[in-house]
């Protein structure tokens, strides 16, 4: 995040450390709710969560 923050490739959305901790909570939080077999794929999570923090943090510059 860090590095990201200082070379301009992402927008600064918070504390590097916060940031940081909401990715790995939102992808390590996964496992508790996702059911295989239900109306979800297994790529759906991912492909949505990498959407969600690719678009949040890509920087419009």
């Amino acid at each position: 995040m860090e590095q990201g923050y200082a070379d301009g490739s992402f927008r600064k959305v918070g504390t590097p450390k916060v940031v940081a901790y909401g990715v790995l909570g939102m992808l390590n939080w996964t496992h508790r709710w996702y059911k295989p077999g239900h109306s979800e794929t297994g790529e759906d999570p991912g492909a949505t969560f990498a959407e969600m923090i690719i678009s949040g943090l890509e920087s419009p510059y």
